[in-house]
């Protein structure tokens, strides 16, 4: 709300009060204006709005200590209220401030404490959203051990079975050598025992088997044993 809209806002409530207490003026002969010197503009309204306004004067003069009362709401009091607030000011070394450049400026400080906001708010959002795509990116990482985990726990899985099938193997094959050593140990004894003729044909083949028994005896004791 600007200055003018405050003194539009001034004139426009005694009006209404002048309605409501059934007092019709022919005009209330107001020209109230912003570009006004700020004493002029206070002794306009004092003079012409006869009702009780010292709240709203306050707004526009806040370095001053006296205000206008309830019962200084007449042409005179008023005018010497305000003498007492330029002596007031006069004493302090304090030049007389125009009220139009105070509001004006205040609105300007305030524009730049709303830029300001704005600013932090738009860095604070960018903040955020740089967070929120770390923290995505951390959710999929996550995401990703946890899938690496589960197929680890099956590697794991197979591998234990596979070391308990290999034990079995290993079991068998230890008793597979041990079948071997024992078959080859007899398979000797037993060829030692024959006696071979040169013209003996039927002992010629079974000595042949016998050997070719033994032979392969011997390899599948070597494939048992790999060095």
């Amino acid at each position: 709300m600007t200055l003018q809209d405050i003194l539009d806002d001034i004139v426009f409530q005694h009006e209404k009060e002048l309605q409501r207490i059934n007092y019709n003026p022919n005009t209330l002969n107001i020209s109230l204006s912003v570009n006004m010197d700020p004493a002029q503009l206070h002794i306009e309204i004092t003079e012409r709005v006869n009702t009780d306004l010292a709240s709203l004067l306050e707004e526009f003069w806040p370095q001053t200590e006296t205000s206008t009362s309830r019962s200084q709401v007449g042409t005179s009091e008023n005018v010497g209220a305000l003498d007492i607030q330029r002596a007031v000011i006069e004493e302090r070394g304090v030049p007389e401030v125009n009220q139009v450049d105070y509001l004006q400026n205040r609105i300007a400080s305030l524009e730049n404490d709303l830029m300001t906001q704005r600013i932090d708010l738009e860095r604070i959002t960018a903040q955020n959203e740089t967070l929120q795509a770390d923290m995505q990116t951390e959710r999929d990482r996550n995401h990703r051990i946890f899938q690496d985990n589960i197929r680890l726990q099956e590697d794991l899985t197979l591998m234990t079975t596979n070391m308990k099938s290999y034990e079995v193997i290993t079991r068998q094959h230890e008793k597979l050598c041990k079948f071997i050593e024992t078959f080859e140990s007899r398979i000797q004894k037993d060829f030692a025992k024959l006696h071979i003729g040169n013209n003996n044909t039927e002992d010629i083949k079974i000595g042949n088997f016998i050997n070719s028994v033994i032979l392969d005896a011997v390899k599948m004791n070597q494939l048992a044993h790999p060095e």
